[in-house]
């Protein structure tokens, strides 16, 4: 995306809205917001969930009736960087809004909704990256997911309380920094690894481990000489004896093996999932320049045929009305010099 001047592009053409809808999604880099009264297109939904299997903040907002129950929206709530909210028609009329925010930099709003009769219709849509405009949307979005979730959580429409300015409280946090591909991969396996050893150490009896401490303690009266050395026996008994539980190292052993090709096959399915986004977008780009190209060079012959022409028709006319112009100046010149009869 990364736009270097003003864009404020509308367009009425639906295979166009489309097309430029699919280019933008495909460049996002961090957050995508969608409000949306309907939406049924499968292939923009694909986008988005390839998009959050990237590690891209995916929140979608649509409105709550049968038409949004034919695709699976589950699939995208399962995802910890996704979610969908369904909007009732409680208290504030039709959810009928349709816009898109991209990384806070880009929005698509128009008549376009994101179904399949859509292309079909006559629409129109407007991309802008005007700031001013970001943030009323930006705005517009978090006041709808805020009264949208505390509807469903059962607070009464008089009650409602939500944040009119979002983007002013979000003034003095930090932008996201996009993880890399490798980082995010060794963080989520550190996390399941660190639960499966938390597992582990949680079977053991910690009540029998606290009272022996206890015990001990009581022994030495407290000793504060004693006591570090009755610990260190304490603590090397307690784990003489994991040590020795072999069933139990290879348990945790084999656990670890089983996320370790898990993982390792998550990696390469995101990768793949990443390298076929990377020939969309390449692919994309290169059907957008082979049509500028085209159309490049059709706004060269119609030049040429206006040249062609102008040589043609225009040229000799002026020519001719040239050579009349002299003609007279020369009969100008002629009369001007011609002696006067007596």
């Amino acid at each position: 995306m990364n736009y270097q001047h003003l864009v404020q592009d509308s367009l009425s053409d639906n295979k166009e809205i489309i097309e430029r809808i699919k280019k933008e999604l495909l460049e996002a880099q961090r957050e995508i917001l969608v409000a949306m009264a309907w939406f049924t297109d499968d292939d923009l939904f694909k986008i988005l969930l390839n998009k959050a299997d990237q590690g891209l903040e995916i929140s979608i907002i649509i409105a709550e009736h049968a038409d949004n129950e034919k695709l699976d929206f589950d699939l995208l709530n399962t995802k910890p960087n996704g979610e969908v909210i369904k909007i009732k028609n409680v208290g504030y009329g039709m959810m009928h809004q349709k816009f898109c925010i991209i990384d806070k930099e880009v929005v698509i709003n128009g008549s376009y909704n994101w179904s399949k009769n859509a292309k079909n219709n006559h629409e129109n849509v407007i991309v802008t990256n005007f700031s001013k405009t970001v943030e009323e949307f930006l705005n517009t979005f978090h006041d709808m997911k805020d009264r949208a979730i505390q509807v469903l959580s059962g607070v009464p429409i008089n009650q409602i309380q939500v944040n009119n300015n979002y983007v002013q409280s979000q003034r003095d946090t930090k932008p996201m920094e996009k993880l890399s591909f490798q980082e995010q991969s060794l963080i989520e396996f550190k996390q399941v690894l660190d639960n499966i050893i938390a597992t582990e150490v949680g079977s053991l009896d910690k009540g029998l481990i606290s009272q022996s401490a206890y015990n001990r303690a009581k022994e030495n009266n407290g000793d504060h000489q004693v006591l570090p050395q009755a610990m260190d026996s304490l603590y090397s008994n307690f784990i003489n004896e994991i040590e020795v539980v072999a069933e139990k190292k290879t348990r945790l052993k084999n656990r670890i093996d089983e996320q370790l090709k898990l993982s390792v096959g998550n990696i390469e399915i995101k990768t793949e999932n990443e390298i076929n986004t990377k020939k969309e977008n390449y692919q994309l780009e290169d059907k957008n320049l082979k049509e500028n190209i085209l159309n490049t060079e059709k706004e060269m012959e119609k030049a040429q045929s206006t040249i062609e022409s102008n040589l043609k028709t225009q040229v000799p006319f002026f020519q001719a009305q040239i050579e009349k112009i002299r003609q007279k100046i020369n009969e100008q010149r002629i009369e001007f010099v011609k002696p006067p009869i007596d």
